[in-house]
């Protein structure tokens, strides 16, 4: 085990997210897991890129299932990737003829599977939906030739599965986020006003996050955020130059990124008193949002999370002909991640999962109004749940101004 001198992640956190992986490999007959996820290799080696250029990006990283991992990366990012992971085996390609370094980062990928792996090896692989490998339909069939007969098998809700309870590091990390997260959104509920745009309502928010530590290279904040009539059913728009006028409901969606973990939330508020629909819709989201939190403890299952916010919704008032799918979802070094708070899913609920629980209610089809949609960021513990994002009020923020 190697001390870098700049470690995104502490060592111990480091061999247990490892040991955890090799553990489930043995249980699920797997040789080795290959990673070109980013987030993927974040979580197990602790290496993130600081800038964006697929072009020059090729990065795999290969667990076996003993032993330490292999990461192939280009070699203008080998020392910031060797200086900031524990993985001990950092092998650089490219560069200037200098180095003296192999050109192609596709053979000396399958030369390290090779020299790691048996030839009749089986290997988790990123191929299902939710991890996005960052390499192009090329680079993986040519790699695939490469390495035949090994075979890649799909090893994303294995993945998914491991990330979904957090650690005791993480789950310092998420209380961290959450008050930064809910500072941010008060901050821009406090700008809105009539003749204030949604960018000042936005800048108001991402100040207060960099004034608490949460900015990065390249940076992964998130704000979306409409407001006014035309732009109700505009669910991911960003913000606009667009001055709030009296009478304007705004919502304000998603949130900061800290140490690369990100963070979702929901809230919403007028300039001048909604109209009695809004309210009525907001009341909705409320008792829906209030049920499902009340339901979550180690155990309950995803699905009848989103069974008690939907009966909830009904009992007052909620339109029967809308089709409501989907209140929630885990989060970590992506945004929505497994498990997801839908009817189908029947993952139990385990203490250390960090969810983001949003129930929608809108005026559908006409988008009259804008509605409401809270959401918050809550952690399973052993006899319930807390949340982590209290600081921001769910009240409808509404200015007189």
């Amino acid at each position: 085990m190697k001390n870098p001198p700049y470690p995104e992640i502490p060592e111990y956190e480091y061999t247990a997210r490892l040991g955890a992986l090799q553990r489930e490999m043995s249980r699920e007959g797997l040789d080795a897991v290959l990673f070109f996820c980013e987030e993927n290799q974040a979580y197990w080696s602790g290496y993130r890129r600081t800038y964006e250029s697929p072009t020059v990006q090729w990065t795999a990283m290969l667990v076996p299932r003993e032993g330490d991992p292999t990461i192939v990366i280009r070699h203008g990012h080998h020392a910031l990737c060797d200086k900031t992971t524990h993985v001990p085996d950092v092998r650089p390609f490219g560069g200037t003829p200098y180095w003296k370094l192999p050109e192609d980062p596709i053979a000396l990928t399958a030369e390290v599977i090779r020299e790691r792996l048996p030839a009749n090896a089986v290997v988790g692989a990123e191929l299902g939906p939710g991890m996005h490998m960052r390499l192009s339909f090329s680079e993986f069939a040519s790699l695939q030739a490469a390495i035949a007969p090994i075979r890649l098998v799909d090893s994303v809700k294995l993945l998914f599965r491991l990330k979904a309870v957090k650690t005791a590091w993480e789950i310092d990390l998420y209380r961290t986020i959450g008050d930064i997260t809910a500072k941010g959104f008060l901050a821009g509920l406090m700008t809105v006003r009539a003749g204030v745009t949604e960018r000042d309502v936005m800048k108001a928010m991402m100040r207060s996050w960099m004034d608490d530590g949460a900015f990065d290279t390249p940076d992964r904040s998130q704000v979306l955020m409409r407001s006014g009539p035309g732009r109700y059913d505009m669910f991911t728009a960003r913000a606009l130059d667009r001055k709030l006028e009296h009478g304007d409901q705004i919502f304000l969606d998603s949130g900061p990124c800290y140490k690369g973990y990100l963070a979702d939330i929901q809230r919403m508020g007028a300039v001048g008193t909604p109209p009695p629909l809004c309210m009525s819709l907001f009341e909705q989201s409320r008792v829906g949002l209030e049920a499902a939190l009340a339901a979550i403890r180690p155990g309950v299952r995803a699905n009848e999370v989103f069974q008690a916010a939907s009966e909830a919704m009904l009992r007052v008032g909620a339109n029967t002909h809308v089709p409501w799918v989907f209140f929630g979802h885990s989060i970590g070094l992506t945004n929505h991640e497994l498990p997801f708070i839908v009817p189908t899913d029947e993952t139990p609920l385990q203490a250390g999962m960090v969810l983001s629980i949003e129930v929608p209610a809108y005026d559908v089809p006409e988008f009259r109004v804008l509605g409401a949609f809270l959401e918050d960021i809550v952690l399973v513990t052993d006899n319930g749940c807390e949340v982590l994002t209290s600081k921001c009020p769910r009240d409808y923020w509404i200015s007189r101004d």
